[in-house]
């Protein structure tokens, strides 16, 4: 019964591949890549490390934005991943939620920086009020989206960083925010953009969100109009929607994850985005806004092999010509060993070209039947196939909560074959 919820859990998620042929990115007009462009100063970062352990290390720091023209000088502050014995490695920006609240996203970072990778958490708490913001909407659209480039421009400055890989993750406010930055910059190489919606005056003034409505009220007061008239003075006031900024951004270079029952961005925005974007590759999940977290472990791991795909570095040369050995003799031909094939991996099956529907369902099956096993096996289930060779062990999982990585699971195997 348990593998048979878990089976059913894990095949609610509806994935679905990048279409073919897809949309081709256009290059972004100069007078939109203006909204975004700055002139800076030179970047001075302070950095203090919090912790590490055999993987990484973790530091907060924080430099002045020297932004000129603008009345926006706090500190940007960031919790910088390091890679611990690696000269260059890919790093992820990974953009928090609403407030900034950090140890919401920790989990996504840590994950990364334990598979290979460095993360920078950019602390975005508000800068202004929301009503600030919801009064004057590009201008904050503007002002984050330009404070996110320069924390690429300090990854820019940071030797053991791989520029040619930058990843950009967020989720909810974070996607919003991952999605203008991915349009505005092309250091950007690959983007997961989570519970992220176009017609930003319709998801500002329908969303079910308490402080997004508090600031709705507010501005509505301050208008004197209503939540109609509101809609449209965003409409008058907003040029950077995501709708028109997704035709700047690569289909190829996107993943997208959606929420069926999603009431603070609503769930038939988040599907014209996905049209306007062309289509990326997407996940969805039958979840609310906030349960989507159920899903943690499941869109992380999928965020990563995402990003393990789109960030791979290239395959090496293959060896030049090798001149050929002089014939031998045909009685010489039983004496000589054979010569091998070098060994590239999995044995090439006919299933490797079935086409990609047919090999992702294949996948999915397994993934989830595998799964299942192993949790029948935690509650007594011991079934072997017939033709399987027989084979024990013992699962334990747990796991440790702390306010500052969330939760961190750990899974231990004894098997005897």
């Amino acid at each position: 019964m348990a593998a048979a919820l878990l089976a059913s859990m894990s095949g609610c998620a509806n994935v679905q591949a990048l279409e073919q042929p897809h949309a081709v990115a256009l290059p972004m007009p100069p007078e939109v890549a203006e909204r975004f462009a700055y002139e800076a100063g030179e970047i001075h970062a302070e950095l203090s490390l919090v912790r590490e352990n055999s993987t990484y290390r973790v530091f907060e720091g924080s430099f002045d934005p020297l932004i000129a023209g603008s009345d926006d000088d706090t500190p940007i502050s960031f919790e910088y991943y390091e890679q611990i014995g690696t000269d260059m490695a890919p790093v992820v920006l990974v953009l928090p939620i609403l407030n900034g609240q950090k140890h919401v996203v920790r989990p996504f970072a840590t994950y990364f920086a334990e598979n290979g990778y460095n993360a920078v958490i950019v602390d975005t708490v508000q800068r202004k009020t929301l009503l600030e913001d919801m009064l004057q909407p590009e201008e904050a659209i503007r002002r984050t989206t330009i404070r996110h480039r320069r924390v690429l421009d300090w990854i820019d400055t940071v030797p053991n960083i791989d520029k040619s890989r930058v990843a950009v993750f967020g989720a909810s406010l974070g996607g919003f925010n991952a999605l203008f930055v991915s349009a505005a910059d092309e250091r950007v190489s690959a983007s997961a953009l989570a519970l992220v919606a176009g017609d930003l005056p319709f998801v500002l003034t329908h969303s079910s969100e308490r402080r997004i409505n508090e600031a709705a009220d507010g501005a509505m007061a301050t208008l004197q109009t209503d939540r109609e008239g509101l809609r449209r003075f965003l409409e008058d006031n907003i040029d950077s929607d995501p709708l028109s900024l997704a035709r700047h951004l690569d289909p190829e270079r996107v993943l997208l994850m959606l929420a069926k029952f999603d009431d603070s961005v609503h769930y038939e925005k988040q599907l014209e985005l996905r049209q306007a974007l062309g289509n990326p590759e997407s996940i969805t999940v039958p979840a609310g806004h906030v349960t989507t977290a159920a899903y943690l472990f499941y869109l992380r791991s999928r965020v990563l092999e995402f990003f393990d795909r789109k960030l791979a570095l290239p395959a090496p040369a293959p060896p030049g010509p090798v001149a050929a050995e002089p014939e031998a003799a045909d009685d010489d031909l039983l004496a000589r060993p054979a010569v091998e094939a070098p060994f590239t991996g999995a044995p090439v099956t006919a299933a490797e070209h079935a086409p990609l529907l047919d090999r992702t369902q294949q996948t999915v099956e397994n993934v989830v039947t595998g799964t299942a096993r192993v949790v029948d096996n935690m509650f007594g289930s011991a079934d072997v196939e017939e033709e399987a060779s027989v084979t024990r062990g013992r699962l334990s999982v747990g796991g440790q909560w702390d306010q500052r990585d969330g939760l961190r699971e750990r899974i231990r195997l004894k098997a005897r074959f």
